[in-house]
């Protein structure tokens, strides 16, 4: 049973109507947070709002947050093929901060909500009649909740569309809590009765069929229950933060230590909240580049996922997932000029979807001409020109070298760095990497397996993987 509009509701009454008839409803949520509206002051909402709340971790941080300026940008590929457009841009933090990351390393963006979204929620806020009116944001006197306390990630004074914009989630998948609630705010009885039923205990399969596997959304649920009319002070409850969104640095620090270079894949349909924010800056910049377009934004923690450049290294990209690697290899560029370190062999297996949509293809070739990259071996899923060859995934390109490639990663020095979708291709680049080891090894697919396992244990199958 799929919801997709509200005509659906009597469809699940009437299918549901032994759980309607027996289901007992969730115990009510405690109300603890009040909003107190000041009279005739406006919010100055320059400033990304979880940068005025004090104590506020930030994830994986490895630095304070640094406020930089988008320095240059431009579309690396905006094509039908893939329904996906392709943006670089550079990030200038200048003397922000003395801090040297590393290839490999990654930052973390403060977004915000698109203001589609954000009008879409001020519409249906009870008592939000000036959105930018400073609110105080306190404990309720006497509340009969436990250990009360306000939201980290919420400053105690700020304005609803400032709060909207950058601290709430407004595309998270609402809790069976936060339905019981929303329940009491919905007028129509019809409407009231589903969410109720959602949150109950007796209702928890349909709650997963319908919210949790279909990944509906709060948005969702104010379209399907246009009756619904909460409260701020109830969605500062139960909407989580709004969290900064990681992205892999694309470049060298040998080249400009006070500059950070991302690319992005932004879906030309139902694009997300980080790809949909960074998009508008930069399209904000390509428009009128004389006016700044500010970033805020931290060095996240060093992991496996580092560049070691004195080892071979066999590295497997996707898409944008070719943007960790753009940084090796700039990096081996920069220590080659050098001529005083000793530098391993590099391998890259990329896929694409055509010709012109391979991110940065002219300096990859330009790599493997001037001895950066060792192998590059290119992979087109749905280009139509024949020149192209045969391969159309890097599975195919790893299958067809598979004897050399499991030569390399039987050496204890050679390190397999792998960047893709996390929910279906790294998963299957493994399963294709199995394969190989057992066609060339002529071992069991329990061998195969102890391999990887020993290579991921040994820290030389790195992954840096997006869901």
């Amino acid at each position: 049973m799929v919801l997709e509009s509200l005509e659906e509701i009597p469809k699940i009454i009437q299918n549901s109507a032994d759980i309607l008839k027996k289901y007992t409803p969730a115990t009510l949520p405690v109300e603890y947070i009040n909003v107190n509206y000041q009279e005739d002051t406006l919010q100055d909402d320059s400033q990304h709002m979880q940068l005025k709340c004090s104590n506020l971790p930030y994830p994986f941080s490895a630095t304070p947050v640094i406020c930089g300026q988008i320095k240059d940008a431009q579309i690396l590929y905006d094509g039908p093929i893939g329904s996906k457009i392709f943006i670089e841009l550079t990030i200038d933090y200048g003397n922000e901060i003395d801090y040297r990351f590393n290839p490999g390393d990654t930052i973390g963006i403060l977004v915000s909500n698109s203001v589609n979204d954000i009008e879409k929620v001020l519409s249906k806020i009870l008592s939000v009649d000036t959105p930018e009116a400073i609110c105080d944001i306190s404990i309720k006197n006497g509340t009969a909740k436990k250990n009360p306390k306000l939201p980290q990630h919420v400053p105690i004074q700020s304005s609803p569309r400032a709060i909207l914009r950058d601290c709430l989630d407004l595309r998270s998948v609402p809790k069976k809590l936060f339905l019981r609630s929303l329940a009491e705010y919905t007028a129509d009885k019809d409407e009231k009765s589903v969410l109720l039923m959602l949150s109950s205990k007796e209702g928890t399969k349909l709650y997963n069929e319908l919210i949790l596997e279909k990944t509906r959304t709060f948005l969702d649920i104010l379209d399907l229950f246009p009756s619904c009319i909460p409260t701020l002070s109830l969605l500062i409850e139960h909407l989580p933060r709004l969290k900064p969104r990681p992205y892999s640095i694309a470049n060298s620090p040998l080249s400009d230590p006070s500059k950070v270079k991302l690319i992005l894949s932004v879906l030309i349909e139902n694009s997300g909240v980080a790809t949909s924010f960074l998009t508008e800056k930069v399209t904000s910049f390509l428009e009128n580049p004389e006016k700044t377009q500010q970033l805020s934004f931290y060095f996240r923690e060093s992991n496996q996922f580092r560049f070691d450049y004195e080892k071979d290294s066999i590295l497997i990209g996707i898409g944008c997932g070719i943007s960790p690697f753009l940084g090796f290899l700039e990096h081996k560029d920069e220590l080659m000029k050098e001529k005083t370190t000793k530098l391993g062999s590099t391998w890259l297996f990329v896929g694409s979807t055509c010709q012109d949509s391979a991110v940065h293809r002219d300096e990859l070739l330009d790599y493997q001409i001037t001895g950066v990259l060792d192998h590059l071996y290119e992979s087109f899923s749905r280009d139509p020109d024949p020149e192209c060859g045969e391969f159309k995934h890097v599975q195919d390109q790893l299958r067809i070298n598979a004897l050399e490639v499991v030569e390399q990663l039987t050496k204890k020095d050679t390190n397999l760095y792998v960047c893709a979708d996390g929910t279906k291709i790294s998963k299957s680049i493994e399963e294709c990497i199995k394969e190989c080891l057992m066609m060339s090894l002529e071992c069991s697919d329990e061998e195969a397996i102890l391999v990887i396992k020993e290579m991921r244990s040994a820290g030389r199958y790195k992954e840096d993987i997006w869901v």
